[in-house]
């Protein structure tokens, strides 16, 4: 399954123009061009982007996105709630039925998306959010929804552990940040899968010490 933050449809041609009210298909399959288009503009252009560059990327007309979407904030949100949706079913499909097991395959998941546009979308977030409250807002958010992934995962882990003792919630908080920073870490190197693979099962075998697994 495909990872990539460009990737929120997968498989799909950038739609033809034509006039009238689009079919569900075509209104989804449009919806996941411009989606696709505002995420790669954003990560190359940070807020700078331009409406009228995602228009042209995306076939589709300045002012279609501008009836569903009247300013950049708003066709951001809408951008990174799609990916973020696509994200968590990439991210929970098919893991282990061994609560540590689909503990580790989840992480592994999660460190192992598009190092470098990964961070390139969260630095220029984080800037954005500094000057617009909505996105502060959502990116608070974001974070929560990727917290709770882990602590239900983690509590899995505890339910098959009953002896384990521990704050699931900051123990959730604390790899979460642990992961993040090896990410950023990488991303800024730029080291290679090998490395990759070793930075992972190195901080793999640290949260085992805190899950006394």
């Amino acid at each position: 399954m495909a990872s990539d933050y460009g990737a929120v449809i997968m498989n799909q041609k950038s739609p033809s123009r034509s006039t009238g009210r689009p079919s569900r298909d075509r209104a989804v399959l449009i919806d996941g061009t411009i989606v696709n288009a505002t995420l790669d503009a954003f990560i190359e252009h940070g807020i700078e982007f331009s409406m009228d560059g995602v228009a042209q990327s995306a076939g589709i007309s300045k002012q279609a996105i501008y009836r569903r979407w009247p300013s950049k904030i708003e066709l951001l949100a809408h951008a990174i709630d799609a990916h973020s949706d696509f994200q968590r079913r990439f991210l929970t499909a098919d893991l282990p039925t061994d609560p540590l097991e689909a503990l580790r395959e989840f992480l592994w998941r999660r460190f192992d998306i598009d190092e470098s546009k990964k961070n390139r979308l969260n630095i220029f977030l984080q800037a954005a959010a500094l000057r617009n409250e909505e996105l502060r807002a959502r990116l608070i958010q974001w974070r929560g929804f990727s917290i709770a992934m882990i602590h239900e995962r983690i509590e899995q882990v505890m339910l098959a552990r009953p002896t384990a003792d521990c704050d699931t919630r900051a123990l959730a908080e604390l790899i979460s940040e642990m992961l993040v920073a090896a990410s950023t870490s990488r991303a800024w190197l730029g080291s290679g899968e090998a490395s990759r693979k070793t930075t992972f099962e190195q901080r793999w075998k640290a949260i085992c010490t805190l899950l006394q697994a």
